[in-house]
Formats: structure tokens, sequence, C-alpha cells
């Protein structure tokens, strides 16, 4: 009675992906920038938010930080990006959009916190409080940012034929549009690809073939893995 498909649920560390391709786009970290994760990091208000690593990840690139799903490189990332520019790109990935060609399916807001709150920022830059997403979204979303950057709207149905197979209805997509640029993109493959090789999803890997994707698991106890077979 459950469609896991379209259920909506935090996303958790997958939504780092986001954050991490808004972060490159607008050209504030490189791939190879250095952070220090100490274990946590305390918020402008002065409240404190782990690392699931609690020892800490010590000196890391911004690579590795995504790789190894460090919360406070990201937080840190969310907070220089601000609330704003965080709508803005959930938006431009159409996060708030449950359009599904074929299908009709009522619309909820999907992204809903307070931009101007550090610890909201936190919260969503980690993608716990204030945000849910179905697999189909995160589908989209891991879509968009790998496949050179451009906009997706999910398919079911492409035509309805009648009994003589005349084409009756078809379903038409709107014009792909450009989120992020073909470098971001080609950078987040790469880094998405080091999240299996050494980080978090060493278990997604096959034999035989390349892989590469994000892991999240959720305060709520949900767990999560959104992958892709990289071309080259």
């Amino acid at each position: 009675y459950i469609n896991k498909a379209l259920k909506n649920f935090p996303p958790a560390s997958v939504f780092k992906i986001m954050i991490a391709a808004a972060a490159l786009e607008e050209g504030l970290v490189k791939p190879d920038d250095l952070f220090t994760c100490t274990g946590g990091i305390t918020l402008p208000t002065g409240q404190t938010v782990s690392c699931w690593n609690h020892e800490g990840h010590g000196e890391i690139t911004f690579s590795q930080a995504l790789a190894y799903s460090c919360n406070p490189v990201f937080i840190e990332t969310g907070i220089k990006l601000g609330g704003e520019k965080i709508i803005e790109y959930a938006e431009r990935f159409g996060l708030n959009d449950d359009t599904i060609m074929g299908y009709d399916l009522t619309h909820i807001q999907h992204i809903n916190f307070n931009p101007t709150v550090p610890a909201d920022i936190a919260n969503i830059s980690i993608g716990e409080n204030g945000i849910s997403l179905s697999p189909v979204l995160i589908a989209k979303l891991i879509s968009e940012t790998v496949n050179g950057g451009f906009s997706v709207t999910p398919r079911l149905v492409i035509n309805v034929q009648d009994e003589q197979g005349k084409t009756i209805k078809e379903f038409v997509g709107e014009p792909e549009k450009r989120i992020i640029s073909p470098e971001t993109s080609s950078t987040l493959k790469k880094m998405l690809q080091l999240a299996v090789e050494g980080g978090t999803g060493k278990s997604a890997q096959v034999s035989g073939m390349k892989t590469a994707g994000k892991t999240g698991s959720s305060e709520i106890g949900g767990v999560w893995f959104a992958g892709f077979a990289p071309d080259s």
C-alpha cells in the first residue's frame, strides 16, 4: 500500500551532492581546497553539530569530505552558500517539482526551512530537518548532476495509442535547461567515484564495472545510496 518510489524521506547526506554542486558552481570551493574536521562544528549561535566520525577526519580536501560524508565541512559550506542560495539551487534542480510525465501526482513542498537561521541552514546542508525527497527526486538529482548539468523530467508514459496503434496522446517534456556547467558536472562525477572507491560508498563497488554515488544515513533510521555507472 506504500509506493516507496514516491514516498518522501529526509535525504540525509545524499543531499550533499546538491550542496557540493552549488558551492562548486558558485566558485566558493574547489575540489582540492583543504578543511579541518575536529569531530564537530560550532554555529554562530553557539550550538554544536557533531560529525558522524566523532574523532574528526582531520585535514581533508573538499573531494574527500564528500567521499567521507563529513558533516562539519558541508555545514561550513552550506553556511557560506547561504539559505537563499540553497533554495535557488533546489529550484534549479527541480526538487520542489513532482512532475512525472504520464502520471498525475499531488505536488507538495519538499523544502521548508528558514534561510536566515544558521541552525536551519546546518540541518538542510546535511539533508536532515527541513527537507524530504522521494527516490524519484533523488534519481532526478543525481542524473542532472552527472549528465552534463541538464534538467530532467521523469517520464512514465511516452504516448497513448488506440487499438490500431495510432498515437492519440503524447507526453512531451519541457526543453532541457542548463542547471550547472559541464565543468562542475565533470568534477562531481569524479568526486562521486571517489566516494565509492575509498569513501563511505565502498560497498557499492561492482566487480567488472565502474560505480559512483553517495551514501546517506538519516537520523530517523533511513539509509540511502544514490549512484550511477560512469561512462569513463
